[in-house]
């Protein structure tokens, strides 16, 4: 009987050992097949990549030119004093504050069409939102 378990034990053991190799043969084979798959997938990834969002390039907006400031007049310089028109300075300082107005105080005739434009949108789209 010791022969009988000695040769079981014995084939147990080979068994065992046979069915590790077996796990480990898989494993490294799948191992294999997976770093086989990546390296299809890299080469796929670097070949497939979509466009750019956008081929249109933005354009910036173009800032409004500021304009040089004139040179000022000293303070003792009387005689170009003298040729300084004040009004004048005055109403573009009025201009730049408010915006362009005609002559008479009201407001210039493209700001009248713009609000007239601006609230036939707001009619048109009331009209159209009720039926």
């Amino acid at each position: 009987m010791d022969a009988d378990k000695a040769f079981k034990f014995q084939r147990q053991a080979r068994d065992n050992v046979k069915t590790l190799q077996n796990y480990l043969t898989d494993l490294q084979n799948w191992e294999v097949e997976m770093k086989r798959k990546e390296g299809a997938l890299k080469g796929q990834s670097e070949q497939d990549l979509p466009p750019v969002r956008s081929k249109i390039k933005k354009e910036k907006p173009v800032a409004p030119v500021k304009k040089k400031p004139e040179k000022r007049i000293a303070a003792f310089d009387y005689s170009t004093w003298d040729k300084f028109d004040v009004d004048k300075a005055c109403e573009e300082v009025d201009m730049e504050d408010v915006g362009p107005t005609s002559l008479d105080g009201k407001k210039s005739l493209s700001v009248k069409q713009e609000k007239l434009r601006e609230e036939a949108q707001y009619e048109k789209e009331r009209v159209s939102y009720m039926s």
